[in-house]
């Protein structure tokens, strides 16, 4: 009997090791920057370094619509329902915050799964979908998957992280106007109460706002972060903003920003990917 525990307790052991081991999630050079800012401060973007967050997608969906979106597994990407659906085609880029180097990098979609109930409930809802990719990422410092978990929770208040590579707002001869960025742009932004973005009591939905930072379009379908236990987590994709306010010669622009929870949807996300993402 004594054997027979010995051998039940050193397999439990070693199973819950390998389980930490190909659980290496949300792990960036980024975290040590961001612990470290004044969390009664809200910054403007600026530009990430390579490696910040690998985890980090650019697509385009039949050549022409571009969406941001995340590394979940490397087999699997996270973003939003609107970015794919009644695509033919979604290109994936990744690798780099870098452009010029990111688009030489590419992958495709074998299948995407927007969730069903998407647009059901009114605008943006249930925004969110799968990709499965058309092959494996190969993991390294600048390719990795961020983590989930359906039991995090951001209070009220909270300074969040996002990044993305879409659009931001300059004035040029007497006018606003759009411009791309090339290289991927991350900025902490403020948890605010959902009745500022008209979600007001909806679990499924996390408004965020500032002034100067945003996800704007091309943003769409990126993540919003938390720092927990030393490793970044996705708590929120990327759906629907609003902006207001334009002045000055760069911008001087009050956002909201509406995210979909993550946390709402990970039962879905397991079935999608048949226990492969579980969070």
């Amino acid at each position: 009997m004594l054997f027979k525990s010995f051998l039940l307790l050193f397999f439990l052991f070693s199973f819950g090791i390998s389980k930490a081991e190909e659980s290496d999630c949300g792990i960036s050079p980024s975290l040590e920057r961001y612990k470290e800012y004044n969390q009664n401060r809200i910054f403007g973007g600026e530009n990430s370094n390579e490696g910040d967050f690998p985890w980090y997608i650019w697509m385009y969906a039949d050549g022409g619509k571009g969406c941001s979106g995340t590394i979940i597994h490397e087999n699997w990407i996270l973003t939003a329902a609107h970015c794919v659906n009644e695509a033919e085609h979604v290109t994936i880029y990744y690798g780099s915050v870098d452009w010029k180097i990111m688009k030489t990098q590419k992958t495709a979609a074998l299948q995407y799964f927007v969730h069903p109930q998407y647009g059901a409930s009114g605008h943006a809802s249930n925004d969110i979908a799968l990709i499965k990719l058309n092959g494996t990422l190969e993991f390294s410092d600048k390719v990795q998957p961020i983590c989930l978990d359906s039991n995090v929770d951001s209070p009220l208040n909270e300074i969040l992280t996002q990044c993305g590579m879409g659009s931001d707002f300059k004035k040029r001869n007497g006018s606003n106007t759009h411009f791309s960025h090339d290289i991927l742009q991350d900025a902490p932004i403020q948890h605010i109460n959902s009745s500022i973005c008209g979600k007001n009591g909806k679990e499924e939905y996390i408004c965020v706002g500032g002034v100067n930072h945003a996800a704007l379009p091309g943003d769409s379908g990126g993540p919003l972060m938390a720092i927990r236990d030393e490793r970044w987590v996705q708590i929120g994709v990327a759906s629907t903003y609003s902006a207001s306010n334009y002045e000055g010669e760069s911008i001087s622009i009050n956002v909201k920003n509406t995210y979909i929870n993550v946390s709402s949807y990970c039962k879905w996300i397991k079935e999608i990917t048949e226990n492969v993402v579980q969070c």
